[in-house]
């Protein structure tokens, strides 16, 4: 069966965080910087100690993001499987229900929050939708119920 793994690594906070299937397992202060860390001891798939054995299995994908992956972003990376990266690039589609407005954007795009507001411009107030979003398929889903007043919609991160 397939595990998903991520690790990582802040060289801000000289932390690192390891997630098994999206849940957080560890975290730990590093004192090593990755930059020190010997091409021995950096190998997939195989212990830094000569006793070990090496992986039974095999490794699917791997990935380096440039920065930080937050606990968020680690769930969506396990909600959306291999071969889906994360991105920042969302459109927001809506589409008419029965009795709602049905307001979608990929899971992918961890970290954006549905909001509204009563008017646009500089006097625009925006708040949270309420309501977490469900997860649908690949897709983060809200339902939101018409009014009979103008409301404005956006994504925000």
């Amino acid at each position: 069966s397939y595990v998903h793994v991520v690790c990582t690594y802040s060289q801000t906070t000289g932390t690192a965080a390891i997630y098994t299937n999206g849940v957080l397992e560890a975290t730990m202060a590093v004192s090593t910087p990755l930059a020190n860390v010997s091409t021995n001891s950096a190998a997939l798939g195989r212990s830094p100690w000569n006793g070990d054995p090496w992986l039974n299995g095999a490794i699917d994908e791997f990935r380096i993001y440039a920065g930080v992956l937050q606990s968020g972003d680690v769930s969506s990376a396990q909600i959306v499987g291999p071969d889906v990266l994360l991105t920042n690039n969302v459109l927001l589609n809506i589409s008419q229900g029965s009795d709602a407005m049905i307001f979608n954007w990929p899971v992918a795009a961890s970290g954006f929050t549905l909001e509204s507001s009563p008017t646009l411009g500089s006097n625009a107030v925006w708040t949270p939708v309420t309501g977490a979003p469900l997860v649908i398929g690949l897709n983060n889903q809200v339902a939101i119920s018409p009014t009979n007043s103008a409301m404005f919609f956006r994504l925000f991160r």
